[in-house]
């Protein structure tokens, strides 16, 4: 036979051990959630700023680029283009001049930089023609694809930084 209250403590204790575990689990999600200082440097060359926003080295994109472009759909087809770059932490945008194409002639470029790996979009009206590749420092290269409304192209680019 149970003791009368019994019952009623024990729930108590599972009540108040949830709301502990809760508590707990509530501080830990909380402390994860904080974003952590960026670590400094010590010691070595430091790096500085540039004025379109990049940390100026390996792995940076921000700058005035200009390069070519080459379908391998349609083999016969290819271009210029140029860019300019700014980068703010990993983001880089800026306007696109693209030569040699209906698709997009003047257009808007945002994206992203990781390590030495690049993604980005030219944006000209409806028509995004999507970008990836690989910076090394004043070079980079990669593949695009284009939308139906650009004849579903597909090729290949390469840049040099100016």
């Amino acid at each position: 036979m149970i003791a009368p209250g019994t019952m009623t403590r024990r729930a108590a204790l599972w009540g108040m051990r949830a709301l502990l575990v809760l508590l707990a689990l509530t501080l830990l999600a909380t402390a994860c959630s904080k974003k952590r200082a960026a670590p400094r440097a010590t010691g070595g060359a430091s790096q500085q700023a540039s004025p379109t926003g990049g940390t100026g080295g390996e792995g940076t994109a921000a700058g005035s680029w200009s390069g070519t472009w080459q379908s391998t759909k349609f083999p016969a087809v290819t271009g210029t283009f140029s860019m300019t770059f700014q980068q703010t932490g990993n983001a880089v945008s800026g306007p696109i001049t693209v030569n040699d194409t209906t698709c997009i002639s003047n257009g808007t470029v945002s994206g992203t930089l990781s390590g030495s790996s690049i993604t980005f979009g030219a944006v000209q009206g409806a028509n995004t023609i999507a970008y990836t590749g690989t910076v090394s420092g004043d070079s980079m290269s990669g593949t695009y694809t284009s939308p139906a409304a650009c004849g579903s192209d597909t090729g290949t680019w390469e840049a040099t930084r100016q």
